[in-house]
Parts: structure tokens; C-alpha cells; sequence
């Protein structure tokens, strides 16, 4: 078990602990090896998402607005000037 838990990874104390689990769970007799399968597992990475909005903070972090990236400039600056007037 040890060689398995350099290899994986595995803390000691996880690995002895879902041991006993299964022992627990099973119909454990101490005079036979107990048989367990491990299956590999492998966690898929989202794909990195694109920034679509972004926060704009006005008023000493008082207020702030989410718009789309593509806001139009003009408007976001009309947005701004109300938003520090408030």
C-alpha cells in the first residue's frame, strides 16, 4: 500500500480510511485478502470562457454595473456620469 499511495498520491490517512470503509461494508473475513477495484479518474477542464462583461466601478466602489465588453463607449460614459451623480 504503500508504493500505491507514492503513486497516486493518495494521503495515507484517506486511503486507510476508505479501506476500513469497505471492510465495513463488506462481509469481511480477516482470514481472506479483501478485493477492491480502483478505476482511474480523470477531471476534465472547462474550456477557459471569454470575458463578455466587464464591472465598472463608480462613486469610491460605492456603485458599480456589469456591461458587456462591447458596450458602446459613448453610453458607457453617459452610464458613468449618472452613476457618480447619485
Amino acid at each position: 500500500m504503500a508504493d500505491f499511495i507514492v503513486e497516486t498520491g493518495i494521503s495515507n490517512t484517506s486511503l486507510y480510511k476508505w479501506r476500513q470503509r469497505l471492510i465495513n461494508e463488506s462481509t469481511y473475513d480477516p482470514t481472506k485478502p479483501v478485493a477492491t477495484n480502483l478505476i482511474e479518474v480523470t477531471v476534465a477542464r472547462q474550456p477557459a470562457r471569454t470575458k463578455t462583461h466587464m464591472t465598472v466601478r463608480v462613486a469610491g466602489d460605492r456603485r458599480s454595473i456589469d456591461v458587456p465588453i462591447d458596450f458602446d463607449d459613448d453610453a458607457l460614459r453617459r452610464l458613468v456620469e449618472v452613476l457618480e451623480s447619485c
